[in-house]
């Protein structure tokens, strides 16, 4: 990912680039207890980096047994490493949070400054974002609607329109 990050730089000739950004989750509705952020680079279309936020842990939750005495800790000594727990808080601000995280490292670990947000129309995941420390600290992250998404959201509204009016008639 460090190599997408270094392509994209080479592409617009500048450490401030576009990114288009989005949560999956692994079940459907904010009821998930996982979800993956991913940040692609936009002119390259390239990964350019993945944060998977989880707030269960299969592991843990395989152990049966008291959770005292010897047998336990050595296996939570041998398991702990690939711990998958790492979210504390609801569902609903899981997208956010893994988004800020990829967002605060973008310098760190990836030499690149998220310039302009490609976004799916999520403003909780935006606001998030903007609150975080940005590169450079004054210069304002700026957000492009998604086309795709802007799409999708009329021809649903559309659809509703239709169905409410299709029944009334006209004068």
């Amino acid at each position: 990912m460090k190599k997408a990050a270094d392509e994209e730089v080479a592409v617009v000739d500048s450490t401030d680039i576009t990114v288009s950004g989005d949560g999956t989750w692994k079940t459907r509705g904010h009821t998930s207890q996982i979800v993956a952020c991913t940040v692609i680079g936009a002119d390259t279309g390239k990964v350019v980096d993945v944060e998977v936020l989880s707030k269960a842990c299969k592991g843990c939750s395989r152990w049966k047994g008291p959770r005292l005495g010897n047998a336990f800790t050595k296996w939570h000594a041998r398991y702990s490493q690939v711990f998958t727990e790492n979210h504390i808080g609801s569902s609903d601000t899981m997208e956010g949070d893994g988004m800020v995280k990829l967002f605060q490292r973008s310098e760190s670990e990836r030499g690149v400054c998220y310039f302009n947000y490609i976004g799916d129309g999520d403003s909780s995941t935006f606001l998030s974002i903007s609150a975080c420390l940005q590169c450079g600290e004054n210069v304002p992250l700026s957000k492009v609607e998604c086309v795709v998404h802007v799409q999708k959201r009329m021809d649903s509204r559309l659809r509703k329109f239709k169905k409410i009016w299709i029944k009334k008639p006209l004068r």
